[in-house]
């Protein structure tokens, strides 16, 4: 295996199909470049839920698979289940999130109704 070459993207508030770096990933797979992509997480290459529920098919359909530094590796599990997977996770960190925010905002006002 070796690599081909590196994506990157600077565009961050952008949607994945509009960043430059990930069209001209994607663009690579349609030639046949490569066959495997390598990340260190799905959210540096789909930055947002609903890109990680609808780009990997393009993907998929481009016969290439994924692998994360993090574990994910649609060889083993397939597209759709690494996918349900991950998207499930993050859900779970975001709500695990919201709710040590919530917590803090809660402890905030009850410190402030303390104060004299």
């Amino acid at each position: 295996m070796s690599v081909v070459k590196k994506y990157q993207d600077r565009e961050l508030p952008l949607p994945s199909i509009e960043r430059r770096g990930y069209q001209e990933l994607v663009s690579a797979g349609r030639r046949g470049d490569f066959g495997l992509i390598i990340v260190d997480d799905i959210k540096y290459l789909w930055r947002s839920l609903s890109d990680c529920d609808q780009r990997p098919s393009e993907l998929q359909a481009l016969r290439l698979d994924l692998v994360t530094v993090s574990g994910e590796d649609t060889r083993r599990l397939g597209w759709a289940l690494t996918m349900q997977m991950y998207i499930a996770r993050e859900r779970d960190r975001r709500a695990s999130i919201q709710s040590a925010m919530d917590e803090l905002a809660n402890e905030i006002e009850v410190l402030k109704k303390k104060r004299p």
